[in-house]
């Protein structure tokens, strides 16, 4: 049994700066055959390794000290490596040369890019979609299995030995204590185009905050559906139908939105049409960086990528029954262009969109960043009291204290093509910016006087009319089937049609469209609308937010015909 116990290896761990390595070598070795074996895995020159029993180096071993057992070496002993580790300790760390609390998008290094890079700004116009490159860096593979994808967690943790003491103070223990925030850029983008396939929904939108002289901000949800994208493999597009606004007060630099009543109803609509909300788009005035201040600030300031982080937050994606950090909700910002625009007439107005970065959405979740206070700084919060633990932030080996904007967004596509199908027909139905008032009975009734010649189809193919109609208690019943005839051309159930028609008034034709079962677009009939700069006319422009001049104008350019006045303000 002597025999067979010392035929056995010995297993010997040898630390240094390095790692971690294991050595095999026989039970009867020496010392000296210890060094040769160990320089020999270590790729050392014979002669230069030195070794110990502690780490910081005061019992070596000498070559010649005999065999193993003599110098206390045992099978699983550990044993540090002291060549070198002199030299490690002497060289400071270039990471932490420079103490730098403010982190500012050009400390990161620039990388080469890979082939042309194509200049690309969104515009309002067609989009030349072979001329886009994909973002996505060295992460191609499908979302779900990205390698790249990471979930953040800066919060405390409540463990076994982390404990309240009898004086009231926490005692955290380190396993316990929140990660560090190690900043990192995002290479991937969960979503790399928007298209709005409602352009007249758009600019209903843009042309109420124009009317206002862009002095009062607004916002409205986007709703729509995902697709694939097909710029480039797994690419993701969100598509928008329809704009819905909640209620809200704007004022110069943003608004502030309100209990909404309706939302239910938008909600309701929009699930049985078969869409989601997608996003929300926001203006603001043009604003210029804080360094350099003449700089054109185009991107969401630190309060944007706040309520951007919390909507992503809300809407992260469940796979196989886990929540994975993806989510698709996108942020379209509108303002003015200041570098297009020409003193003294309106502004060009220039839409863009944006995803903020996960690492982004888990520091304002976990409340690392403070309530903003900067436009194109986000600050680090600061605790509150000794039990306030606030996980730090770091780049390049530095506690920072505020963080660049521009580092916590991604950059998306903004597509408004001509040839892109709605599913909606019409985007006439007052709204809450045009009315400066939620829409009432009144509206909808004007709505079926100037539609009513039209198809079932054609007259509630309104996202917007649809939201209404859910909120009259006598239609909740019949809102599938209503939805229904939108979505798919089907005919308008006859009980629906019968609770439709105290809303469509008694003017002449008034419900053509709504006698009959749906099977074809009907054609208009013969134009009957009231003559130019007649009351009725404009009462029906004004209605829509547009001034009296502008009422006057469009009707005497279009003979009197209201649908054609309506078409000349929204494309000019």
């Amino acid at each position: 049994s002597r025999g067979m116990e010392a035929s056995k290896p010995l297993l010997v761990r040898l630390a240094g700066p390095s790692g971690t390595i294991r050595l095999k070598i026989p039970s009867t070795s020496s010392l000296s055959n210890l060094f040769a074996a160990a320089e020999q895995e270590l790729k050392m020159a014979a002669g230069q390794l030195a070794l110990s029993t502690d780490l910081p180096g005061n019992h070596r071993l000498s070559r010649d000290g005999g065999s193993l057992s003599q110098a206390g070496v045992c099978h699983g002993d550990q044993l540090f490596v002291q060549t070198g580790v002199s030299d490690y300790m002497a060289a400071p760390s270039e990471l932490v040369a420079e103490k730098k609390t403010t982190f500012t998008i050009d400390d990161v290094p620039d990388e080469e890019e890979e082939g042309v890079v194509a200049k690309y700004t969104p515009t309002m116009a067609l989009v030349q979609e072979k001329f886009l490159k994909h973002s996505r860096g060295a992460n191609r593979a499908h979302p779900f299995v990205d390698t790249g994808l990471e979930k953040f967690d800066f919060t405390q943790h409540q463990g076994f030995n982390s404990f309240k003491k009898a004086s009231g103070h926490t005692r955290l223990h380190l396993r316990d204590a929140p990660k560090s925030v190690i900043l990192t850029g995002q290479k991937h983008r969960h979503v790399d185009n928007v298209l709005v396939a409602d352009n007249v929904a758009l600019r209903n939108f843009i042309t109420a905050w124009q009317n206002n002289g862009m002095g009062e901000q607004c916002m409205a949800w986007l709703y729509g559906e995902y697709k694939e994208y097909d710029a480039f493999e797994h690419g993701v597009r969100a598509v928008v139908h329809a704009l819905y606004e909640p209620p809200q007060a704007g004022h110069v630099e943003g608004f502030n939105i309100f209990v909404d009543p309706t939302n239910e109803h938008a909600e309701r609509v929009a699930r049985m049409l078969g869409l989601s909300r997608v996003g929300w788009t926001f203006t603001a005035p043009g604003r210029c960086k804080s360094d350099p201040p003449d700089e054109p600030f185009k991107r969401m300031s630190s309060s944007e990528v706040a309520v951007a982080s919390h909507f992503q937050a809300k809407t992260q994606l469940h796979h196989n029954g886990h929540l994975t950090p993806i989510s698709r909700f996108v942020s379209m910002l509108i303002s003015p262009d200041q570098e297009s625009s020409t003193p003294g007439q309106l502004a060009n107005v220039e839409p863009l969109a944006f995803q903020v970065t996960d690492q982004a959405v888990a520091l304002h979740r976990d409340l690392i960043l403070e309530r903003p206070h900067k436009l194109d700084f986000c600050s680090v919060r600061q605790p509150s009291d000794p039990d306030d633990f606030v996980a730090p932030v770091i780049y390049s080996g530095n506690d920072v204290m505020e963080i660049d904007v521009d580092f916590l967004q991604l950059d998306l596509t903004v597509s408004v093509e001509p040839e892109a199908k709605s599913l909606f027909l019409r985007s006439t139905f007052p709204t809450r910016l045009f009315l400066k008032r939620d829409p009432t009975v009144n509206e909808l009734k004007n709505e079926f006087r100037r539609y009513g010649h039209l198809s079932a189809h054609e007259l509630l193919s309104d996202f917007n009319l649809l939201v209404f109609l859910a909120s009259l208690e006598n239609l909740k019943d019949e809102m599938q089937s209503i939805c229904d005839c939108v979505r798919l051309g089907s005919p308008l159930q006859e009980t629906a049609l019968v609770k439709l028609k105290p809303y469509m008034g008694s003017a002449s034709g008034s419900g053509a469209g709504l006698s009959v079962p749906f099977t074809a677009a009907a054609p208009a009939p013969a134009a009957s609308a009231p003559g130019a700069g007649s009351s009725e006319g404009l009462e029906v422009l004004m209605s829509m937010g547009y001034s009296s001049e502008q009422a006057k104008f469009a009707l005497d350019a279009a003979g009197g015909d209201v649908n054609s006045a309506v078409n000349i303000l929204l494309n000019t």
